[in-house]
């Protein structure tokens, strides 16, 4: 899997990113809001130059992070057969730092928006989207419920993700509905959905794995 020719569209939204932060750069407020209560209260900014650019920074990290991500797997866990869905991947979760940062600089420049409202519509169709792919992924270290059990038989792993893909997703439409209420329940949907989604199929993974060969007795010398 190719790092750069291979994740061209989510470099693209990238570097979009970058290209719209700085065009909005004079017009964001110095100090930068950074931080919201879960009230959608403002509690935290940070000066300019890095105010602005911090999500900007981590999102350029992530992308370049994920980007190498097949290239470190360990050689009997290989990316590649689940390699368009891990590209999907990667552009979606461009895409939702890029939607949260577009919300966040307007109300930086005084839109009135909810940025709790916002927060849990991105997530929710994050987890719709990523719901949608869990039962395309194979075994590796780095995308999908990774536990002892999963890692170590196929077949768990298969049946694991099987389960999570739809909890997922229910997860997400947990939180597209929590966008329709106050911050606190909203955000008290998509908790409780989050643990479903990938606590649950956590547990379901140690429940069907195979019990642990008996060692043979030792003999006495």
């Amino acid at each position: 899997m190719s790092t750069l020719r291979e994740f061209r569209t989510a470099y693209c939204v990238l570097i979009a990113t970058v290209v719209l932060q700085g065009v909005l750069y004079r017009h964001l407020p110095d100090p930068m809001p950074v931080h919201w209560n879960a009230d959608g209260v403002i509690d935290g900014r940070l000066a300019k130059p890095l105010g602005p650019w911090l999500g900007t920074l981590i999102l350029v990290g992530a992308t370049v992070v994920m980007t190498l991500m097949p290239r470190l797997s360990p050689a009997n866990f290989p990316m590649l057969p689940f390699a368009r869905v891990y590209r999907h991947l990667a552009t979606t979760f461009a895409l939702f730092a890029l939607w949260v940062m577009l919300v966040t600089d307007a109300i930086a420049m005084g839109w009135p928006l909810s940025l709790p409202r916002h927060l849990l519509i991105a997530v929710g169709l994050l987890y719709v989207v990523l719901g949608n792919w869990m039962g395309k992924l194979t075994q590796n270290f780095y995308c999908g419920i990774r536990t002892p059990w999963t890692i170590a038989n196929a077949e768990v792993w298969n049946r694991t993700h099987r389960l999570a893909g739809p909890l997922i997703m229910l997860a997400g439409i947990a939180s597209l509905a929590g966008a329709s209420f106050s911050a606190r329940v909203g955000f008290i949907l998509l908790a409780a959905g989050t643990v479903v989604g990938f606590a649950l199929p956590a547990v379901y993974s140690w429940w069907i794995s195979p019990p642990a060969a008996a060692e043979p007795p030792q003999e006495d010398d």
